[in-house]
């Protein structure tokens, strides 16, 4: 399933606006330590380099502005679906709070 917003995430749906915040914002800390996220970087970079080629190959001469947004947004939502799968994964615990 593909997470749009932190409101879609399962275990912060039913949380307080700020509570939700923090229990994310607390889980997205702990997530760097873990290697998968580092391997997630790399694949948002890779991504991104691929995208811009792409974008060169297809549409060559485009503005710049036009560019960087239709290469870094798919870059960036997959980036964001693999820290949330980390998140729920190894600290559900935290996403979960309800203090």
């Amino acid at each position: 399933m593909i997470y749009f917003r932190r409101k879609s995430i399962p275990e912060l749906k039913g949380l307080p606006s700020g509570l939700r915040n923090r229990n994310y914002r607390d889980a997205f800390r702990m997530v760097r330590s873990h290697y998968q996220f580092w391997l997630g970087i790399l694949i948002y970079i890779v991504l991104i380099l691929f995208f811009t080629r792409l974008f060169a190959h297809f549409f060559p001469g485009i503005n710049a502005f036009l560019k960087s947004f239709f290469c870094v947004l798919p870059a960036v939502i997959v980036w964001n679906q693999i820290n949330i799968y980390l998140m729920r994964k190894y600290y559900r615990h935290i996403l979960q709070r309800r203090e």
